[in-house]
């Protein structure tokens, strides 16, 4: 037998037992159903925490029914809410939606029809601010 008869017996026959790979401790859970010690240790990590997301520090603002006292107050908290964060109220369109969703009872009755007809002052928000003053009877101050 030369060399090239040498290779076709490489490697040599193991006997069976002796030829199986060890089973990973992950064939091993499977097998009797306990988790390796390498899932243990990934369970036993700790979260990796959310960023925290900003928050704004103006109060959030309070619902506006129509209440014609009520309309400067809801006007100056939902302004000042936006103002802080105005990457979020970029738009127009952003601070009407925003005035909206804090609208209650008869407030929320009166833009409705607004929203039905996708009125331009959906997007106008110093517009809606004007129709808002002048629907719920708020005469501005000189001061104001």
């Amino acid at each position: 037998p030369g060399p090239a008869s040498a290779h076709t017996h490489f490697p040599p026959r193991l006997p069976a037992h002796l030829g199986r790979a060890p089973q990973s401790s992950a064939k091993r859970a499977r097998r009797d159903g306990r988790p390796s010690a390498a899932i243990k240790a990934l369970l036993a990590l700790p979260l990796r925490p959310q960023p925290r997301r900003w928050r704004n520090p103006i109060p959030f603002p309070e619902t506006f029914d129509g209440d014609t006292d009520r309309l400067p107050e809801f006007i100056v908290q939902t302004g000042a809410y936006m103002l802080v964060d105005e990457t979020l109220f970029s738009s127009d369109a952003l601070k009407v939606t925003f005035l909206i969703t804090r609208l209650t009872g008869p407030a929320l009755q009166w833009v409705i029809p607004y929203i039905r007809k996708k009125s331009p002052l959906l997007n106008d928000y110093r517009g809606f601010l004007a129709e808002m003053k002048r629907v719920f009877g708020w005469v501005e101050d000189e001061d104001f």
